[in-house]
C-alpha cells in the first residue's frame, strides 16, 4: 500500500519541494514497501537567494508482516491422541498466536474426545 511521504511530514509543508531516497537519488512523493528501501527520505523546498532552502526528513522502517501459516485440514478419531493444532499448519507460521475453536473459545490443544467439529482459527498479532 503506497504511503504519501509529504503527508508523513505533518504540519503544512509546501507541496513544491523535491524528495530524495536514502541513497540520495531523486524520489517521488509516494513510498511503497514492495519497491522502496527503508531509510531516511529527504524533502527539500528550494528558496530563492538570499533565503535558505528548507529541509525535512522522514525515517521509514518496514516491519515484517505476521504469518499465521497456511490452512490445513485434519481428520481426528474420537479415541485419538490430543492434537497440537500448530503442528498442522502449513508454511512457516509465527509462534505466539492464539487458537480459537468453532465457538470462539481459546484453546491450546484439541482433544478429539471432547472437541467440537468445525474450523479452528489461529491468529497472530502483527507489529504496528
Amino acid at each position: 500500500m503506497p504511503v504519501s511521504l509529504l503527508a508523513s511530514l505533518g504540519g503544512s509543508p509546501s507541496a513544491n519541494g523535491a524528495w530524495s531516497a536514502p541513497d540520495g537519488s531523486p524520489h517521488g512523493n509516494t513510498f511503497s514497501a514492495s519497491t522502496d528501501p527503508p531509510g531516511t527520505y529527504t524533502y527539500v523546498v528550494t528558496a530563492p537567494p538570499p533565503c535558505a532552502s528548507a529541509t525535512s526528513t522522514v525515517l521509514v522502517g518496514i516491519s515484517q508482516a505476521a504469518d499465521a501459516g497456511t490452512d490445513a485440514s485434519v481428520t481426528l478419531c474420537e479415541n485419538g491422541t490430543v492434537l497440537d493444532p500448530f503442528a498442522s499448519l502449513g508454511g512457516t507460521p509465527d509462534s505466539g498466536g492464539t487458537w480459537t475453536d468453532p465457538g470462539g473459545s481459546v484453546v491450546g490443544s484439541i482433544d478429539p474426545a471432547a472437541a467440537t467439529s468445525g474450523v479452528y482459527t489461529y491468529t497472530v498479532n502483527a507489529v504496528a
